[in-house]
């Protein structure tokens, strides 16, 4: 084979090779870069628990991520009770409407809502 044949199979097998690892990692990429800002966010409460703890670093480790995740975890479960409410009581709207469709204020609360958009619209 002549040289310029190698190199362009070398150079081909090279960019095949760099698109697997490609479609292998993508979905990583943003969770280790999200991990690595949050890293360096949470280096100076780290560091102040190391001392609080007396050098104890698993232990401020521990504490640390007990943090994060309250920080993460508590407002995220605060929106997703309310929206179980909020799905909650339009499962009930809907629910009177199918059973009462005449007496049901859902048709005329749509309705407003339409004329509102649309008014505000023109």
């Amino acid at each position: 084979m002549s040289k310029k044949l190698t190199l362009y199979l070398l150079l081909g097998t090279v960019a095949l090779i760099a698109v697997m690892f490609y479609k292998v990692i993508s979905p990583f990429v943003f969770p280790l870069l999200f991990g690595a800002v949050l890293t360096v966010l949470f280096q100076p409460l780290n560091d102040r628990l190391i001392k609080q703890f007396k050098g104890k670093r698993r232990l401020a480790a521990g504490a640390t991520t007990f943090i994060i995740m309250l920080l993460f975890i508590l407002p995220l479960g605060g929106a997703l009770v309310k929206g179980g409410f909020e799905l909650m009581d339009a499962s009930q709207m809907v629910l009177e409407a199918v059973e009462n469709p005449e007496q049901s204020g859902l048709l005329r609360k749509i309705e407003a809502a339409k004329s509102s958009f649309v008014g505000d619209a023109i």
